[in-house]
């Protein structure tokens, strides 16, 4: 009886153990968040290959890229800088900081290696309706926030990490997770501490970072300074508040999610797949 009475205590202990921390960050799985396409990705990369082409025989570089919206019809892509004159078969709309072009002609690339394009910290953020959008969040080249009821947050940044993981353009790239109880084990991913953090971000290079605690004072500071730098392709995303975040993404309780990221002209993204894709 004392060992029976031992192993259920042992058992009531995980269940609440489990219960407390269920909307912790875990360990990234297949299917979780936004499905991704990958035909969408090489579309993408087919894309930016003739359009970088077209733009270095006038000696041109492309501009950053922060959305990328891939349909039937066409592919956008917002800039991160206003940029005029795209060559044809792009055009230039919304004062020069949308660049579009009909989806016929290009030709997919087979997939990217990491670090192409420069599109390191690029993430699905809807797949519906035969519509697919892609943001990257290095071009945030500062904190970035998650606000809204905690499990959507978990879910989200859980997505995005599940992503970034298996993209062309990050694959290999580390995966570093802030205020969790433990940390996973193998391959890209690791648990460390906000001060480990802004010494890695400091270093530069490429890679996604999600904190699970408060980023404020000298850590917040040092971060959004770090990510500044133009040899520093890192990514934030801070679902716990973030003092002087350049980017902020709002989970609404209906699941769609809005930001001043997104063009005016756009509807609201729904970070599930559901219905009002971008």
């Amino acid at each position: 009886m004392l060992g029976l009475a031992v192993a259920l205590a042992a058992v009531v202990t995980g269940i609440v153990a489990f219960a407390k921390h269920r909307t912790r960050l875990r360990i990234p799985r297949s299917g979780v968040g936004v499905a991704r396409d990958p035909l969408a990705s090489r579309t993408l990369d087919g894309a930016l290959d003739g359009l970088t082409l077209l733009l270095g025989r006038s000696g041109r570089t492309r501009p950053g890229i922060v959305l990328v919206t891939i349909d039937t019809e066409s592919i956008r892509l917002r800039l991160s800088t206003p940029c005029p004159n795209p060559p044809a078969p792009w055009c230039a709309t919304a004062n020069d900081t949308i660049w579009s072009r009909p989806a016929a002609g290009i030709r997919p690339s087979p997939p990217a290696t990491p670090g192409s394009h420069g599109i390191t910290g690029m993430v699905t953020v809807s797949n519906a309706n035969g519509v697919v959008t892609l943001l990257d969040l290095s071009e945030a080249r500062g904190l970035v926030f998650l606000e809204g009821d905690r499990p959507d947050l978990v879910r989200l940044a859980e997505g995005w990490v599940d992503d970034f993981i298996r993209n062309p353009w990050s694959y290999g790239l580390p995966v570093l997770l802030v205020g969790r109880d433990e940390g996973p084990s193998g391959g890209p991913v690791s648990a460390t501490t906000a001060a480990e953090l802004l010494e890695t971000v400091t270093r530069g290079g490429a890679g996604l970072a999600v904190v699970d605690e408060p980023l404020t004072g000298q850590v917040s500071v040092g971060l959004r300074r770090a990510l500044e730098s133009p040899d520093c392709r890192w990514a934030v995303v801070s679902i716990a508040g973030a003092e002087g975040a350049r980017w902020r993404f709002t989970v609404q309780a209906d699941g769609s999610m809005t930001s001043e990221v997104f063009p005016a002209d756009q509807p609201t993204a729904l970070h599930d797949g559901s219905a009002r894709a971008l």
